[in-house]
C-alpha cells in the first residue's frame, strides 16, 4: 500500500512581503499536510510493509526569487523523509521523496508565463517540459517491490534542470549581481589550493588515515 503525499500551496512573494500570517497558512498545508497524511497510513503500511514517496520540488536544490514560503517546507520534505525512513523501517516500511522539475502541469500553466517557459527550457539539457505521467511512472517506480531496497532517497525527475546552475534570468529581472575575480596570491593553484581560494582561513587540524579525508579549517568550514 504505497502512500503518496503531495500538497502543495503556491504563494510567490518576495522575502520582505512575505507576512507571518502567509507563512503559516503555507507551512500547514505544504508541511504539516504532507505529514499528517502519510502519519495517517503507518498503521496500514505496517500491516503491508508499504511505502511512503513524498512529493518535494527541484526548487529546493535550486533557489530562485519569491519563493522563500514556498520552498522551505518542501526543503523540510527532505529530513521528514529521513526521519521515516530511520523510524519505519523495522517495520519494513520505507520512504523516499521525488522532487519534480518544470512539469506541464495546470499549476504550471497557469504560473509560468511564456518568458519563464523559454527561460525553463533553455534552462535544462533536455529542453522540455516534463509530463504528468512522467512524474507517476518514478513514484511507481518507488512503490512496488522491484525498490524493495531503496529507501531514505531523494529523486530528482526534473530533464536535468538541477545540474545547469542556480535560478533563472526570467524571475531576476530587476536583479543584478556582481562577481569579482579571485586574487592572485599563488600562481601554482595545483600546490596550495586551500589557501588561494580561502585567503582569510588557516587550516586548524589535518586527519588522516593514509589520505586525507577530512579536513577543518578555522571559522567552521569543512571541506
Amino acid at each position: 500500500m504505497p502512500s503518496s503525499t503531495m500538497l502543495a500551496l503556491p504563494i510567490f512573494l518576495p522575502v520582505e512581503d512575505t507576512s507571518c500570517s502567509t507563512w503559516r497558512r503555507i507551512m500547514e498545508t505544504n508541511l504539516a499536510g504532507a505529514f499528517l497524511v502519510s502519519q495517517a497510513t503507518i498503521p496500514a503500511l505496517k500491516e503491508t510493509k508499504g511505502a511512503i514517496v513524498n512529493i518535494g520540488s527541484i526548487s529546493v536544490l535550486r533557489a530562485s526569487t519569491m519563493r522563500v514560503a514556498y520552498h522551505t517546507p518542501k526543503d523540510a520534505d527532505i529530513h521528514m523523509t529521513k526521519q521515516q525512513t530511520a523510524e519505519l523501517g523495522e517495520y519494513g516500511i520505507r520512504a523516499n521523496c521525488v522532487f519534480p522539475g518544470p512539469f506541464k502541469t495546470k499549476l504550471a500553466i497557469a504560473v509560468h508565463s511564456p518568458e519563464i517557459i523559454s527561460a525553463y527550457l533553455d534552462a535544462m539539457p533536455l529542453g522540455r517540459y516534463g509530463t504528468e505521467n512522467g512524474i507517476t511512472e518514478v513514484i511507481h517506480f518507488l512503490c512496488p517491490d522491484k525498490a524493495s531496497f531503496v529507501t531514505g532517497q531523494i529523486v530528482a525527475a526534473d530533464g536535468g534542470f538541477e545540474t545547469t546552475g542556480v535560478g533563472l534570468p526570467a524571475l531576476r529581472a530587476n536583479k543584478q549581481g556582481t562577481s569579482q575575480a579571485l586574487p592572485s596570491r599563488d600562481h601554482d593553484v595545483c600546490r596550495n589550493p586551500v589557501a588561494i581560494l580561502l585567503p582569510d582561513l588557516q587550516l586548524a587540524t589535518q586527519r588522516s588515515t593514509g589520505t586525507v579525508n577530512h579536513l577543518q579549517c578555522e571559522g567552521g568550514l569543512q571541506v
